[in-house]
C-alpha cells in the first residue's frame, strides 16, 4: 500500500546532528499539514534532484522540549 504524502514546509533549519550519504538528522521548526511549527527531530532522505523526503522522526511542542533538555542535562551530569 502507497503511504500519501502529508505536506510541510520546512520553516526554520535550526540544526544538522547528522549527516551521512543521502540522509541526515535534522533539526527543524516544520508545520505539517499546514498547522502552526513545532520543532521537529527528523531523519531525510534527499532525492537526486535535492527534495527532502521526510523518514522516522517526531515533534515536540515548547514544554514537550523544555522537560526533554531537563532530563538530557540531568543525564549528562550524571544525576538521573
Amino acid at each position: 500500500m502507497e503511504r500519501k504524502a502529508i505536506p510541510f514546509v520546512i520553516t526554520k533549519h535550526l540544526a544538522t546532528i547528522r549527516n551521512r550519504i543521502g540522509m541526515t538528522l535534522e533539526l527543524n521548526i516544520v508545520e505539517w499539514s499546514g498547522y502552526a511549527g513545532k520543532l521537529d527531530l527528523r531523519q531525510w532522505r534527499e532525492t537526486e534532484e535535492g527534495r527532502k523526503i521526510p523518514c522516522r522522526g517526531f515533534t515536540l511542542t515548547d514544554g514537550e522540549l523544555a522537560r526533554l533538555i531537563t532530563a538530557a542535562q540531568f543525564h549528562l551530569a550524571g544525576k538521573e
